[in-house]
């Protein structure tokens, strides 16, 4: 999926309200980027791992994209760009076998560069 397919999901999320002749608009999902650097050569290890771990997420209570993208300028570079329900849904997929399997396979392949930055984020404007 693409993230024009997510962007089109996250308007269909949004709610608009009113106020005389300003418009708000709201949404209570959580979002989350989080940053792999992968090292030379473990690309396709990481792939590997990774899409079992999206494979499994997908089908989680709560998430509503979760999708991997591949830096344009920095080839080792990858996004999860995420998006969940609630805060109580992200928590408990923080807490899932497949994440914590993924987590300890990165570590035991040795295939990071450095740890997963993790930002976590609600919609403002």
């Amino acid at each position: 999926r693409s993230l024009v397919g997510s962007e089109m999901c996250i308007r269909d999320r949004v709610s608009t309200q009113s106020t005389g002749k300003n418009t708000m608009t709201t949404r209570t999902t959580v979002s989350v980027v989080a940053v792999f650097y992968v090292k030379n050569g473990k690309t396709e290890e990481f792939l590997k791992i990774t899409k079992e771990m999206i494979d499994s997420t997908r089908k989680e209570e709560g998430v509503i994209f979760y999708d991997l993208h591949q830096d344009l300028e920095v080839s080792n570079k990858f996004w999860m760009l995420e998006e969940w329900k609630t805060g109580e849904s992200l928590a408990k997929h923080g807490q899932s076998y497949h994440v914590k399997a993924a987590r300890e396979a990165f570590s035991l392949n040795d295939v990071l560069e450095k740890p997963i930055e993790v930002h976590t984020m609600v919609h403002k404007l």
